[in-house]
């Protein structure tokens, strides 16, 4: 999964998406898969932090809920069901949708792991676990190519990119899915401002 997800990160198929209202630090681009109708989404921003201090963010199972709610505006609850290992566990999260469409849910195994002293990642699949029954309100969605990368850059900081690729399930028409999405590219820029905030 990890040498697919840098294969992913590094296609040279990535295509711009204009980013009119965000931050010109982050850049996002989109890529459709043969095959797939979901569009997979790329954020990638600088961050003033290094790859250890935003593995550290993501890795604090304690302040899991706080930490989901400053990566994700869409987020509105749920909990880390079981911890394998040091870096890997289930978790169960709930997220907001658009108004007049079912809010989503997704149950996913998650790996959180340094590669090296300057390289971080985390990487996210769904399964099906026997402590998460489906959710009265919610439409259990599906977790397909997800996951973070950061890598120190010379500067102090790392370059953070966030890949997203999500089926909603249920009746959505797949453009809105795909607008949808490109939203979530900002994930990277919630993390930049985030530590911009704790270091001014």
């Amino acid at each position: 999964m990890i040498a697919s997800f840098f294969d992913v990160a590094e296609s040279p198929d990535w295509k711009p998406v204009v980013n009119y209202w965000g931050p010109a630090t982050t850049k996002k681009y989109q890529m459709q898969k043969e095959g797939s109708p979901i569009n997979m989404i790329k954020g990638t921003s600088s961050v003033k932090a290094t790859a250890f201090e935003v593995f550290s963010l993501m890795d604090d199972r304690s302040k899991w809920e706080e930490n989901m709610r400053i990566m994700d505006t869409m987020f509105i609850g749920g909990r880390v069901v079981e911890t394998y290992d040091p870096h890997h566990g289930v978790c169960h999260a709930k997220f907001r949708t658009p108004p007049t469409i079912t809010n989503r849910e997704v149950v996913f195994v998650s790996l959180h792991c340094m590669m090296d002293e300057h390289t971080f990642i985390t990487l996210a699949h769904t399964i099906v676990h026997k402590d998460v029954p489906d959710t009265p309100g919610f439409v259990r969605g599906e977790i397909m190519c997800t996951g973070y990368l950061a890598q120190d850059t010379q500067d102090g900081c790392c370059n953070l990119v966030y890949i997203v690729q999500v089926d909603p399930k249920g009746w959505l028409p797949a453009w809105v899915v795909n607008i949808c999405a490109a939203d979530q590219a900002d994930n990277v820029t919630r993390i930049a401002k985030f530590f911009a905030a704790g270091k001014a």
